[in-house]
């Protein structure tokens, strides 16, 4: 059994769909193909607002449980899209579309998260 602290860490899951916990501090050095992560949302940073990012590798999902955020989409082919998503509330991000977060008003979200291939940029 995997028993670990989600505000200090999150879980990763290999190709063969083991699971593992990981660091916060180590995530950008994590290999796992997906990551389950607790996020608290409390400002532009914690939701990392400032980049734009994809995941070719699935679709990504988001569960706010306290709190709500703002989604933007911006998908290659198609026009620029927001949503807000309050607790209790989620939304799923589809493989490979372009998308930024913003805390609409503080609280906490469930991000299970494709990492393979996760392209991001700081424009927007």
């Amino acid at each position: 059994m995997l028993t670990f602290d989600p505000q200090e860490r999150v879980v990763g899951f290999d190709d063969a769909r083991r699971a593992s916990d990981i660091p916060l501090a180590k995530l950008s050095e994590a290999t796992s193909e997906w990551v389950v992560a607790l996020v608290d949302i409390v400002d532009g940073p914690s939701v990392d607002a400032r980049f734009w990012e994809r995941h070719p590798g699935g679709d990504k999902i988001l569960y706010v449980l306290e709190g709500g955020i703002v989604v933007t989409l911006a998908p290659e082919d198609g026009e620029e899209t927001t949503a807000s998503v309050v607790a209790p509330g989620g939304c799923v991000i589809p493989k490979d579309t372009w998308h930024r977060l913003q805390v609409l008003s503080p609280g906490r979200m469930l991000c299970v998260t494709p990492r393979t291939g996760t392209e991001d940029c700081g424009y927007g």
